[in-house]
């Protein structure tokens, strides 16, 4: 999940069925961890607005799907549904135990973490409140699979709410190193099954066919430190990414080394500070 720094040039990306689908091919392991830190302070506050917009209930019940290593459940938790309970999934052991032990390190009682596919995992029907994810379902080939499930889980009168794609503004050359880490990540979802315009491509619909109605589609734009995202990015080329690109045939190594050069000589521009968060929401009749 590195963050979407799209290309201003970017060309609609086609989908094709691929062998390695159902394969997620960012980090799930420790390598991991430091690159979510970062992602999740970039990203909270546009998180956070679009929660305020459903004017949740202390005592709500939340799910929220690929937790990774439990930031994002833990706030809510802590500051959204104090008096409620929230229910985090990932299919990383790893992550799920780094979660664990972030929510006894903070004393969050009110919270549970599962280890589980979004695929597969059984839960009860009707019994959540607010579904969340962010960056998780783009790279699922299932996409429309996971969201009639999530129906399922909801309430009558609860919501979905979706954060599945971020753009980085800002004005780079045409060999600036963005574009072409851009391309790579936009691949590699492909590769993986995953559509990377699944925002604007077919959620909607998808909510639509599952049943919700009310479907908004919000646009959030907030702020951002250039130095985290560059170090996001290095991090998550450096230790995710690099090797898949290698065995892929995408990139070589001498390429990915060069880039990853450029990059720690030469931080984004103090321009590159703005993000827009597409966000969609979906209310279960």
């Amino acid at each position: 999940m590195l963050i979407m720094l799209r290309s201003f040039a970017d060309e609609d990306y086609s989908m094709s069925s691929s062998p390695n689908s159902q394969v997620y091919m960012f980090g799930s392991h420790e390598e991991s961890v430091q690159r979510y830190h970062l992602l999740n302070e970039i990203l909270l506050p546009a998180t956070a607005d679009g929660i305020a917009h459903l004017a949740p209930k202390p005592d709500m019940q939340i799910l929220e799907i690929g937790c990774g290593v439990g930031d994002t459940a833990c706030y809510f938790a802590q500051h959204v549904v104090p008096d409620g309970y929230v229910t985090a999934f990932d299919l990383s052991p790893v992550f799920i135990g780094l979660a664990k032990q972030q929510a006894e390190e903070k004393n969050i009682k009110n919270i549970s973490f599962i280890c589980a596919d979004a695929r597969d995992i059984v839960l009860k029907s009707n019994a959540y409140d607010l579904a969340h994810t962010r960056l998780v379902l783009e790279h699922i080939s299932e996409r429309d699979v996971i969201v009639q499930k999530v129906y399922e889980w909801l309430r009558p009168s609860s919501c979905f709410f979706c954060e599945e794609q971020v753009i980085l503004h800002g004005k780079t050359s045409a060999d600036h190193w963005l574009n072409q880490l851009v391309s790579w990540r936009l691949t590699l979802v492909e590769v993986g099954g995953g559509n990377p315009n699944y925002a604007t491509a077919e959620l909607a619909e998808h909510m639509k066919a599952a049943g919700f109605t009310e479907i908004q589609s919000l646009v959030s734009t907030s702020h951002c430190d250039p130095v985290k995202v560059n170090e996001i990015n290095y991090l998550g080329l450096q230790r995710e990414m690099k090797q898949k690109l290698i065995d892929l045939g995408i990139a070589t190594e001498e390429e990915i080394e060069a880039m990853l050069r450029a990059m720690s000589k030469k931080p984004p521009d103090k321009s590159l500070s703005t993000f827009t968060m597409f966000q969609t929401l979906g209310r279960k009749p």
